[in-house]
């Protein structure tokens, strides 16, 4: 088992419940419970990709990381350093060390601004260097992320989709961070982009000791780029692996339903597609036992009143599920 010490990333029992009002007292009348009881770590230059469907949780939970949201409760700890409830110049000094790609690169840049201000800001507001040297810093950043150094006074309108990313990415590297978590970040691009920002976030990782959380629907993509995998179903995480151990081995049956949809050349390597029955349980009203007991097709008796515990395999493999117990 790694030692702490190797972890940059460490969540224990996070969670993140949002109240529901009722419309005319503003009173609490239950919660979407968006995160519910996580515990995961990443290692040092490790990229763990967290899957899942829409609504279960995922972008939630890289708020919460970078403290976006306060979580309800649970523990974060980064590099060691309990940030859970840091505040003000304690939570500023941390941010440093974590950084956020975001899903939509035009909407996270802002539109009045030149790109080359963007990149540099983080550098002179946090007093690292002046505005002069913050400004030679972003465009060494500009030329490592495939961008030009006349890109440098353009506006975010003046870029396609994957060199806004770009300037995200370089935004993201400028405090030299030990920890980024792309959120869907290549989703809005097209494929052939796609493969060129997979390909410099696996570059940069190498040439800066980057440790990535992941965050994606596309298994074809957290499998090109991911050490580990954990698959997310309505708020729990109900699998992690290694990445080998997740495409070969699955043992969740939510994550062999995932992994059958997925496109596959090969006739042979094919997978029987496991069709899902029912929809996905609202969030405020979970079911009482397993989440997934209501579509899971090895559903037995006991997955409707208990919920499982997690269970921690000899290889290090993680599951939440009555058929292990």
């Amino acid at each position: 088992m790694t030692n702490a010490n190797q972890n940059v990333l460490e969540l224990d029992n996070i969670k993140m419940y949002f109240p529901i009002k009722s419309p005319f007292l503003k009173r609490t009348v239950g919660y979407v419970k968006a995160v519910d009881d996580i515990s995961l770590s990443i290692r040092k230059g490790e990229t763990l990709g967290i899957v899942g469907e829409s609504g279960c949780g995922k972008s939630t939970l890289g708020r919460v990381i970078m403290r976006i949201y306060n979580p309800t409760s649970g523990e974060i700890r980064i590099n060691g350093e309990d940030i859970t409830r840091a505040k003000g110049q304690e939570l500023k000094k941390v941010r440093k060390q974590c950084q956020m790609v975001f899903q939509d690169p035009f909407a996270s840049l802002n539109p009045t601004m030149r790109v080359g201000e963007i990149v540099s800001e983080p550098l002179w507001v946090n007093k690292i260097m002046d505005k002069k040297g913050a400004e030679s810093k972003a465009k060494e950043l500009f030329e490592r992320v495939g961008l030009r150094e006349s890109d440098f006074y353009k506006f975010p309108h003046e870029f396609s989709g994957g060199q806004k990313q770009r300037v995200g990415i370089a935004r993201a590297l400028a405090l030299n961070p030990n920890l980024i978590i792309a959120d869907e970040a290549v989703s809005a691009l097209d494929v052939s982009i796609q493969a060129q920002i997979l390909n410099l976030l696996n570059e940069l990782k190498a040439e800066y000791h980057l440790a990535y959380m992941f965050i994606t629907h596309n298994l074809a993509v957290v499998k090109h780029i991911s050490d580990r995998i954990g698959v997310m179903y309505l708020g729990h995480l109900v699998e992690l692996a290694d990445k080998k151990e997740i495409f070969d081995h699955p043992l969740h049956p939510y994550t062999e339903a995932l992994l059958s949809a997925v496109p596959v050349v090969d006739k042979r390597k094919r997978r029987e597609r496991i069709i899902l029955s029912g929809d996905t349980p609202n969030p405020a009203k979970p079911p009482s036992g397993c989440p997934f007991s209501n579509r899971c097709p090895k559903c037995m008796e006991i997955c409707k009143t208990a919920a499982p515990k997690k269970m921690v395999l000899e290889n290090g493999h993680q599951v939440a599920c009555h058929l292990y117990q």
